[in-house]
Protein backbone atom coordinates (compact mmCIF):
# COMPACT_ATOMS: atom_id res chain seq x y z
CA UNK A 1 0.00 0.00 0.00
CA UNK A 2 2.89 2.30 1.02
CA UNK A 3 4.34 2.04 -2.48
CA UNK A 4 1.57 2.57 -4.25
CA UNK A 5 0.92 5.48 -2.49
CA UNK A 6 4.36 6.94 -3.13
CA UNK A 7 3.66 6.00 -6.84
CA UNK A 8 0.64 7.81 -6.99
CA UNK A 9 2.50 10.83 -5.39
CA UNK A 10 5.19 10.94 -7.87
CA UNK A 11 3.03 10.00 -10.80
CA UNK A 12 0.43 13.15 -10.14
CA UNK A 13 3.66 15.67 -9.18
CA UNK A 14 2.64 15.88 -5.89
CA UNK A 15 6.02 15.38 -5.52
CA UNK A 16 9.18 15.25 -7.27
CA UNK A 17 10.44 11.24 -6.87
CA UNK A 18 13.69 12.02 -5.58
CA UNK A 19 11.38 13.57 -2.69
CA UNK A 20 8.91 11.16 -2.94
CA UNK A 21 11.60 7.92 -2.10
CA UNK A 22 13.22 10.11 0.12
CA UNK A 23 11.78 7.64 3.48
CA UNK A 24 13.53 4.79 1.88
CA UNK A 25 17.42 6.39 2.38
CA UNK A 26 17.25 5.73 6.14
CA UNK A 27 18.75 3.13 7.26
CA UNK A 28 16.80 2.36 9.94
CA UNK A 29 14.10 1.50 7.60
CA UNK A 30 16.15 -1.36 5.98
CA UNK A 31 17.24 -2.64 9.45
CA UNK A 32 13.56 -2.86 10.58
CA UNK A 33 12.69 -4.55 7.06
CA UNK A 34 15.56 -7.02 7.31
CA UNK A 35 15.01 -7.82 10.93
CA UNK A 36 10.98 -8.68 10.11
CA UNK A 37 12.49 -10.70 7.18
CA UNK A 38 15.09 -12.28 8.97
CA UNK A 39 12.58 -13.52 11.86
CA UNK A 40 9.99 -14.37 10.30
CA UNK A 41 12.09 -16.78 8.08
CA UNK A 42 13.19 -18.07 11.48
CA UNK A 43 9.57 -18.77 12.98
CA UNK A 44 8.57 -20.52 9.51
CA UNK A 45 11.61 -22.84 9.03
CA UNK A 46 12.07 -23.31 13.11
CA UNK A 47 15.60 -22.24 12.95
CA UNK A 48 15.12 -20.11 16.23
CA UNK A 49 13.77 -23.86 17.99
CA UNK A 50 16.05 -25.62 16.40
CA UNK A 51 19.31 -23.68 17.92
CA UNK A 52 18.03 -23.65 21.04
CA UNK A 53 17.05 -27.60 20.83
CA UNK A 54 20.68 -28.36 20.22
CA UNK A 55 22.17 -26.38 23.10
CA UNK A 56 19.78 -27.92 25.20
CA UNK A 57 21.18 -31.32 24.31
CA UNK A 58 24.58 -30.37 24.13
CA UNK A 59 24.67 -28.84 27.82
CA UNK A 60 21.39 -28.42 29.18
CA UNK A 61 21.52 -31.90 31.77
CA UNK A 62 20.90 -29.78 34.96
CA UNK A 63 19.12 -26.66 35.82
CA UNK A 64 22.56 -24.55 35.39
CA UNK A 65 23.15 -25.85 31.91
CA UNK A 66 19.86 -25.22 30.92
CA UNK A 67 20.25 -21.76 32.06
CA UNK A 68 23.11 -21.61 30.03
CA UNK A 69 21.97 -23.29 26.80
CA UNK A 70 18.89 -20.64 26.98
CA UNK A 71 21.49 -17.78 27.47
CA UNK A 72 23.91 -18.88 24.46
CA UNK A 73 20.50 -19.26 22.11
CA UNK A 74 20.14 -15.80 22.85
CA UNK A 75 23.40 -14.63 22.53
CA UNK A 76 23.36 -16.27 19.47
CA UNK A 77 20.28 -15.41 17.67
CA UNK A 78 20.87 -11.47 19.11
CA UNK A 79 23.78 -11.61 16.27
CA UNK A 80 21.11 -12.28 13.64
CA UNK A 81 18.34 -10.81 14.63
CA UNK A 82 18.63 -7.23 16.03
CA UNK A 83 15.21 -6.83 18.01
CA UNK A 84 14.73 -8.09 21.19
CA UNK A 85 11.09 -8.81 21.14
CA UNK A 86 11.58 -11.04 17.62
CA UNK A 87 14.26 -12.98 19.16
CA UNK A 88 12.77 -14.11 22.90
CA UNK A 89 8.74 -13.98 21.16
CA UNK A 90 8.71 -15.57 17.30
CA UNK A 91 11.80 -16.96 16.94
CA UNK A 92 12.26 -20.24 19.08
CA UNK A 93 13.72 -19.74 22.31
CA UNK A 94 10.38 -19.34 24.44
CA UNK A 95 9.31 -22.69 22.45
CA UNK A 96 12.22 -24.57 23.44
CA UNK A 97 12.37 -23.09 26.33
CA UNK A 98 8.61 -24.01 27.50
CA UNK A 99 8.63 -27.15 25.64
CA UNK A 100 11.91 -28.58 28.00
CA UNK A 101 9.87 -27.14 30.81
CA UNK A 102 6.80 -29.84 30.08
CA UNK A 103 9.65 -32.21 29.39
CA UNK A 104 10.90 -32.15 32.85
CA UNK A 105 7.54 -32.53 34.12
CA UNK A 106 6.83 -28.73 35.17
CA UNK A 107 3.94 -27.42 33.67
CA UNK A 108 2.28 -23.90 34.76
CA UNK A 109 -1.38 -25.83 34.77
CA UNK A 110 0.45 -29.13 37.43
CA UNK A 111 0.15 -28.46 41.12
CA UNK A 112 3.30 -27.62 42.97
CA UNK A 113 4.73 -30.45 44.41
CA UNK A 114 5.43 -30.95 48.04
CA UNK A 115 8.40 -32.93 50.03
Amino acid sequence: MVLLGVTAVALTGALPVDQALRGYADPIVWLVLAALFISRGMIKKGLGRRIALLFIRAIGHSSLGLGFALVSTDMLLASAVPSNGARSGGSGSARATSSSAHGGGSASSSPCRTF
